[in-house]
């Protein structure tokens, strides 16, 4: 029997792993540790098999309690389990002593292989962690040089170029102010550094932060505060308004949860596009953005507001990457308010509007061409069907913005029923003490419920019912991206709905050639967020949540066996919509047992010869069961031997259910979209923005309205991307 000590401060964690166990008769779960004291303790009056240690627990990191285990049992098998990206750590984590390294996101026959191999005295390493390792061993490491910190070195670099002083990543560390001096000496003089400007600059330069001017330190959210405002001119008499009813739900939560403060006006706004589909969801009439007495040029640049505006910030935290990022919040987003509408409540953000208490190293500005990416983008995903964030309009400015060059600045309206995200209920599960941080968690969970999801109120665990409702949402969302070829490009705990909306859009991008690991964000260095792990990256995130709900869904083992419970349905919810949609997608009227074999037969194909993802879906519309030809799709393919095999299968599995050519036809265009936002369409439309010249932004937009209509007039939208859209390069800078 192995014996095994589990070192993880996540109790969801440790239940999935006791859960797993069940099925295993040679594995135990001894005992348990939340942080490196108990492990310690455990590890002296205990005999174990195996430790299975978290490389990321509260106070002393995993790294450091693995060096202190080789002081007292060195002979004691470890096997390090990480979220963090395995190239970054695997070599520090085996350097230490560790027999082996898993991410915590492997399969689970991947981690019992590991959990036995390394208690049996060998060593294992992760396929992604491995060559990585190899290389620096053999003396090739090629990494920049704050890949070759600590993971505890890492952390606190990161909290110094965020502004923290050495007093404050003390008490977040629970480790002495002097040790923190000793692990900035030694990051300093492992990059050949003299300060801490120094340190910023490097960090700039490496992309481990963006390129924005530094902010002086903010207070905490609950109270009212006056920023500095941009040099502006504005307008005296504040504007009249149109008839809308502001209800501002949210802003009856109360000042812990937001700061109060008025947005930093620009100068000279400009209407680069509007959404005329947006404004009637609003309840606005056609002419809203041209009425001189309203002033909606002003408002939605941030230079006025309209009567029952309540502008505010609110405040969240969560898991950036893969790793808790602590207080983050709505750094240049701003809360107007939210409207009464036929469809229900709405509310109304700004983005780019200027700095807030949660702006942390930004300048709370947002440049033209990310602007106009989440304008459109907000748009085209709502024509297709994909739960998302409006965009109402998007206006520019000629103020300067520094990013990687200087820039314009821009704000973009965005719309949405919510925008809680995860990220604020672990913003308050993390808050200390339960007569505090409980009070404001259970208030912000029964807010979501009351206004958002009432039928979970007459659950027997409202909680938990709140969980598995974001579950089976977040899973069919992850099945729509699928299906559509969407990739989010950032999906950090910050980035995700609890109502199971697309949000937050940043460097995310369509799939021109079919790469199930085609990576979008250009910082993504990783690979984390890569397509074919949104699925797994969205079940993770929603682990993340379960762990903040976790004290009010209840104590103990039976409080982690409802959460987990709550987070079962997401293995069959998101497979089987997968499937659903990629059945209609090739035209299957009925089911049968072989037809995700036959699925899965047409993307490898797609895969192996790199075809086009929205082309290839769409002119599959036109195949004819008794024609041998099909060249309109076939000739997409380089082994044409191997999709002729495809091709008679197919066709005979619609002879079974005897589809109809010109039907199925009809069918498969209503869910096969011609038109999507390709990076190469919406760099064109930045590219004029930038010499003042919207129309393509205007005409993108309408274009994208109808994604599933011929359009005869637009087909070159629907073209193959052009060779330099290849050199198209998307990131986190914004």
């Amino acid at each position: 029997m192995i014996q095994v000590l589990l070192v993880d401060d996540h109790t969801i964690f440790r239940s999935g792993l006791k859960r797993l166990f069940l099925d295993e008769p040679d594995l135990r779960i001894a005992a348990e540790a939340r942080n490196g004291i108990e492990a310690l303790e455990r590890i002296r009056n205990s005999q174990f098999s195996i430790v299975v240690l978290d490389i990321n627990l509260e106070g002393r990191s995993g790294l450091e309690v693995l060096v202190s285990m080789r002081a007292e049992a060195p002979r004691l098998p470890v096997l390090m389990l990480s979220m963090y990206p395995e190239q970054q750590y695997a070599l520090v984590a085996t350097q230490s002593g560790a027999n082996g390294y898993v991410s915590k996101d492997a399969e689970p026959g991947e981690l019992l292989l590991a959990i036995r191999r390394v208690a049996a005295g060998g060593q294992y390493l992760s396929k992604e962690a491995a060559p990585a390792v190899r290389m620096q061993l053999n003396g090739r490491d090629a990494r920049p040089a704050h890949q070759r910190l600590t993971v505890r070195e890492h952390q606190i670099m990161l909290m110094i170029v965020k502004g923290k002083s050495l007093t404050e990543i003390g008490e977040e560390m629970l480790i002495s102010v002097k040790t923190v001096s000793t692990h900035r000496t030694n990051i300093l003089g492992k990059l050949g550094l003299a300060g801490n400007a120094e340190l910023v600059l490097y960090a700039v330069r490496q992309g481990i932060i963006h390129r924005g001017a530094l902010t002086n330190r903010w207070p905490r959210p609950g109270r009212l505060h006056w920023l500095p405002m941009t040099e502006v001119s504005l307008p005296v008499a504040p504007p009249q308004a149109p008839a809308l009813s502001w209800r501002n739900r949210f802003a009856s939560l109360g000042e812990r949860f937001y700061s109060v403060l008025p947005a930093d006006p620009v100068p000279d706004p400009q209407w680069v596009a509007i959404s005329p589909s947006c404004a009637r969801e609003l309840g606005l009439p056609e002419d809203w953005w041209r009425r001189e007495e309203w002033r909606a040029l002003d408002v939605f640049s941030g230079n006025a507001t309209w009567p029952g505006m309540r502008p505010l910030a609110s405040v969240y935290s969560g898991h950036q990457f893969g790793v808790w990022a602590g207080q983050l919040g709505d750094g240049r987003a701003l809360w107007l308010g939210e409207v009464q509408t036929d469809s229900g409540p709405l509310e109304v953000q700004l983005k780019g509007s200027g700095r807030t208490p949660y702006a942390r190293m930004g300048d709370g500005r947002a440049v033209l061409r990310s602007s106009i990416r989440e304008f459109l983008v907000s748009e085209a995903m709502h024509a297709l069907g994909i739960p998302t964030t409006r965009a109402l309009c998007v206006i520019a400015s000629p103020l300067p913005v520094r990013r990687e060059e200087i820039e314009s600045a821009a704000v973009v309206t965005r719309v949405a029923p919510s925008f809680i995200r995860f990220g604020h209920f672990e913003h308050f599960a993390h808050q200390l003490g339960p007569d505090d941080g409980y009070r404001t968690l259970r208030q912000l969970a029964d807010f979501v419920i009351d206004h958002h999801a009432p039928e979970c109120r007459d659950a027997a665990n409202p909680y938990a019912a709140l969980l598995e409702r974001t579950t089976r949402r977040t899973a069919e969302l992850m099945a729509q991206w699928q299906a559509v070829g969407f990739c989010h490009g950032v999906m950090n705990t910050d980035n995700m709905s609890i109502l199971g909306l697309t949000i937050d859009y940043g460097p995310y991008g369509f799939l021109d050639a079919f790469d199930p690991g085609h990576i979008c964000n250009h910082s993504d260095h990783q690979g984390r967020y890569a397509y074919a792990r949104q699925p797994n990256i969205g079940f993770w995130n929603l682990h993340a949540l379960a762990q903040a709900l976790l004290p009010l869904i209840g104590e103990g083992d039976d409080a982690s066996d409802i959460a987990l419970a709550a987070l079962e349905p997401y293995k069959s919810v998101f497979p089987h919509a997968l499937l659903a949609r990629m059945s209609a997608k090739l035209g299957l009227a009925a089911s049968e047992p072989d037809d995700r074999e036959l699925i899965d037969g047409l993307l490898k194909l797609m895969a192996a010869d790199r075809v086009d993802f929205t082309i290839t879906f769409r002119r599959l519309a036109a195949f004819r069961t008794t024609d041998d030809d099909n060249s309109s799709v076939r000739d997409l393919f380089i082994d044409r031997v191997a999709f002729d095999a495809w091709a008679a299968r197919y066709a005979a599995r619609l002879l079974r259910e005897a589809s109809l050519d010109a039907a199925r036809a009809e069918r498969m265009n209503r869910v096969n979209p011609k038109y999507v936002l390709r990076n190469h369409l919406v760099e064109t439309a930045i590219q004029r923005a930038r010499d003042a010249d919207y129309e393509e932004t205007r005409r993108l937009l309408k274009v994208l309205e109808r994604p599933f209509d011929e359009q005869s007039d637009h087909a070159a939208y629907a073209d193959f991307p052009p060779e330099w859209a290849q050199t198209i390069e998307v990131s986190c800078s914004s």
